[in-house]
C-alpha cells in the first residue's frame, strides 16, 4: 500500500504544555491517552517534544479526528502550526495554520488534483517564514511546483533545493528536508534514519462528540 502519512509540527509551545493540553482536549471528547506505551486497544502515535518545536504522527483517523484534535491544540495554544503530509508516496504538501485559522498551502504537484487553480497551493514563503521564525531564504527554494523541474522528456530532474539536502525535486521525501529546514523532527524514521520519537497510545473520541 503507497505511504500516506502526516506529520504536525507545533511552533512557540514547551513540550509539557503540549502534552497536557493534547491529553485534556482528548479526554474532554471521550477519548483517552497513554503516555510511554501503547496498550492493548489503543492506537499507536509518536512524538518528539523539544524545548519549542513539537512533532506528532497520528494514525490518520477516516472521520478525520485525528486533524481535529490536532487543530483545537492549535486552537487552544494560539500557535502556528504546519500539518505536512506525504501522498500516495508521490508528493508532498502542507496547511500551514495559525490557531485554528489556515493562513498557507502548498502542494509539490498541485496538478494532481487537477483543480485548474494551482496558485492556490503555491505556498507563500514569506509568509511561512514570518510566522515560523526562520529566515525566508531557508525555506523559500522548496516551494517550487514540481513541474517546473521536469526534464524536456517529462522526467523530474531531481535536483536539490539545498546543497544539504537528501532529497531533490520529484521526490516525495523531500518533504523531510523541508521538515527539518523548520525544526521539525522525522518522528517514525521514513528517511531510512534513527527513529528521534517516542511512541504512546490513544483511544479515539466517538465520531459524534466530534460533531458537537
Amino acid at each position: 500500500m503507497a505511504l500516506c502519512l502526516a506529520y504536525r509540527v507545533f511552533k512557540g509551545v514547551n513540550a509539557s504544555t503540549f502534552q497536557s493540553t493534547f491529553e485534556k482536549i482528548l479526554v474532554e471528547c471521550g477519548g483517552e491517552v497513554v503516555w510511554g506505551r501503547c496498550d492493548p486497544g489503543f492506537e499507536e502515535f509518536s512524538t518528539c517534544l523539544k524545548e519549542n518545536i513539537q512533532t506528532v504522527a497520528l494514525q490518520w483517523e477516516p472521520h478525520y479526528a485525528d486533524l481535529y484534535i490536532c487543530s483545537r491544540v492549535g486552537s487552544i495554544l494560539n500557535c502556528p502550526w504546519i500539518e505536512l503530509r506525504i501522498q500516495f508516496e508521490e508528493f508532498w504538501e502542507y496547511n500551514l495554520f495559525v490557531g485554528g485559522t489556515i493562513i498557507d498551502s502548498f502542494c509539490a504537484f498541485p496538478e494532481y488534483y487537477q483543480l485548474g487553480n494551482e496558485d492556490a497551493l503555491r505556498g507563500n514563503a514569506s509568509l511561512l517564514a514570518d510566522n515560523w521564525g526562520v529566515p525566508t531564504a531557508r525555506i523559500d527554494k522548496y516551494l517550487v511546483p514540481w513541474v517546473t523541474e521536469m526534464s524536456e522528456y517529462g522526467v523530474f530532474t531531481h535536483t536539490k533545493a539545498y546543497d544539504s539536502d537528501r532529497q531533490g525535486y520529484g521526490d516525495y521525501l523531500q518533504m523531510l528536508d523541508f521538515l527539518h529546514a523548520i525544526g521539525g523532527a522525522d518522528v517514525l524514521g521514513i528517511g531510512g534514519g534513527l527513529r528521534v520519537g517516542a511512541d504512546h497510545g490513544l483511544r479515539y473520541p466517538p465520531i459524534e462528540t466530534l460533531a458537537e
